[in-house]
């Protein structure tokens, strides 16, 4: 029997995410026009949102468990964000701290200081 291959979060994230959640500072927002992000290889990706296509660039770090949520670095525009992630099969989440990327947020929930997101795969990059 042959060895499934592992693959990377890296490249699992590759594809096509719809906002299906976005929490800021604690209060859940409405999401009249979900917003997506595409994610290319290499850390680059665009935001797509009311206001047209924008470039994001993340960079994902290790973590001890596989079943813990990882960080993660995220930038777009002028906005530098340190937070956390978590990748279940078609679905992530990620909580960043709105602080100009300098503590990152301490669990993968909304909370007071931070900016969650829970997103649904529109398109894989198999």
């Amino acid at each position: 029997m042959p060895k499934e291959s592992k693959r990377t979060d890296e490249h699992k994230l590759l594809g096509t995410w719809e906002m299906v959640r976005y929490s800021c500072y604690g209060q859940d927002q409405v999401l009249t026009k979900p917003a997506q992000w595409q994610l290319d290889a290499d850390g680059k990706g665009t935001l797509i949102n009311a206001n047209g296509p924008s470039a994001l660039e993340y960079k994902l770090l290790s973590a001890d468990s596989p079943d813990a949520a990882k960080a993660i670095d995220y930038r777009w525009m002028e906005f530098k964000f340190k937070g956390l992630y978590k990748l279940d099969g078609d679905q992530l989440a990620i909580a960043v701290n709105n602080d100009g990327g300098k503590i990152r947020a301490a669990e993968l929930a909304p909370g007071k200081d931070v900016w969650y997101w829970e997103f649904k795969r529109v398109v894989s990059e198999m």
